[in-house]
């Protein structure tokens, strides 16, 4: 049995550490959760949501539990302990601006795209105690998630990689929401050709579509 669990919920942003785990060959033990209105639960129903608080305070996804009983939160520190288990491997960079490079994509997708603008999209009661504000929190949170996108796409024009000349795990972060943006049907037609680019990168390593199979999700472009 592997000495690594990692908690999901299946199409959410803890697909990045699953894949990233595939990808450098690590063992590793999922639990499947699902989100419910206490928190995240066992899909199977063997753990409640008091109980998994008890593993991650917040009561959602990922986390990464240690065979010592540790427990890491939020996805930068798990794929960044992820990394340091393979340390011949590229996914951080190849030089200390690439590793820098790498953290600055994953500050703005967590911090911008995933919690402000998907986060109004999905999650409008977070921003508002009012029903009536509901919609317009929604609206702007979907404003967001092209401005976001728009800013991507001139960030990844003439590169086939979102870091330097490799695969990191910056092209798999991004590759999520994208899922997400089709998921929620926003309209994708005719733009972000060079967001496009590096999804479609993404999805021709093994182990993005191992994990994905895994995770029940169908590829955007193969």
């Amino acid at each position: 049995m592997s000495e690594l669990t990692l908690y999901i919920v299946k199409g959410a942003c803890s697909l990045v550490p699953h894949a990233l785990l595939e990808h450098l060959g690590i063992p590793y033990n999922i639990i499947d959760m699902v989100i419910t209105p206490e928190g995240c639960a066992a899909a199977d129903a063997s753990m409640s949501a008091a109980q998994y608080r008890t593993i991650h305070p917040l009561g959602s996804v990922p986390a990464l539990q240690l065979a010592s009983g540790d427990v890491i939160t939020e996805n930068a520190a798990i794929l960044a302990y992820i990394n340091s288990l393979a340390p011949e491997n590229t996914m951080f960079g190849r030089s200390p601006l690439e590793y820098a490079q790498v953290i600055q994509w994953f500050s703005l997708l967590s911090g911008g795209l995933h919690a402000q603008a998907f986060g109004a999209l999905l999650r409008p009661e977070r921003f508002t105690d009012s029903e009536a504000c509901l919609d317009a929190v929604r609206t702007k949170g979907k404003i967001r998630v092209g401005e976001y996108f728009a800013l991507m796409d001139r960030q990844l024009e003439g590169k086939k990689y979102a870091v330097g000349e490799a695969l990191t795990a910056a092209d798999f972060y991004m590759t999520v929401f994208f899922y997400w943006a089709r998921r929620n049907r926003l309209d994708m037609d005719g733009k972000y050709a060079n967001y496009k680019r590096i999804i479609k990168t993404v999805e021709s390593t093994g182990a993005w579509r191992t994990t994905m199979a895994e995770e029940g999700i169908t590829l955007a472009f193969a």
